[in-house]
């Protein structure tokens, strides 16, 4: 005897296990993001307060604001999309040294921290 209303009882279970999937990759992503800003070096303040957050590009956007807290780039992290799967986010800093920065040619990050943190967020999304 045929289970009634299974194809909408499987649709369902689809439909669960999409959104877990990804709230699960959208907190590997919020963390990860966050402990970018973290590690950005902050002399001033202006390259932890210049990380901008889009989907489908990257920003083109720089701002002059200095804060050690990384306050606006924090901000940037409200423009997470409530659905990520399927979607190119963009975390884009645009000062002209913050690729020196994370390449190591700056004694405040002489290792960088952008590809270590990114390596890290990419072992979270295999292990889910």
């Amino acid at each position: 005897m045929p289970l009634i209303g299974r194809k909408k009882l499987s649709a369902a279970m689809q439909q669960v296990s999409y959104v877990e999937t990804n709230d699960n990759i959208k907190g590997v992503y919020l963390a990860g993001l966050t402990n970018i800003v973290a590690g950005t070096p902050a002399d001033t303040g202006r390259a932890r307060n210049n990380w901008f957050l889009t989907v489908g590009s990257p920003s083109g956007k720089d701002t002059t604001i200095e804060s050690k807290s990384g306050s606006n780039s924090n901000n940037q992290l409200d423009k997470m999309p409530d659905r990520v799967l399927n979607k190119k986010l963009y975390y884009t800093n645009n000062l002209d040294y913050i690729v020196g920065l994370e390449m190591g040619t700056s004694l405040q990050a002489p290792n960088g921290w952008v590809r270590k943190t990114l390596g890290l967020m990419m072992q979270k999304i295999k292990q889910l």
